[in-house]
Parts: structure tokens; C-alpha cells; sequence
């Protein structure tokens, strides 16, 4: 269960930054 919600967690963040931050 914690492995599943890092997971979510570390997608949420990706989502959050902006595309740029995450090309860099």
C-alpha cells in the first residue's frame, strides 16, 4: 500500500510542475 501511494503521490507531483520544469 505505501509503495502504491508514493507512486500516486510522485505522479500527482509530476502533474502539478510545469512541462518545462520536468524537460529540464
Amino acid at each position: 500500500i505505501d509503495c502504491v501511494t508514493n507512486d500516486n503521490l510522485i505522479i500527482n507531483v509530476y502533474n502539478s510542475l510545469p512541462e518545462p520544469f520536468l524537460i529540464s
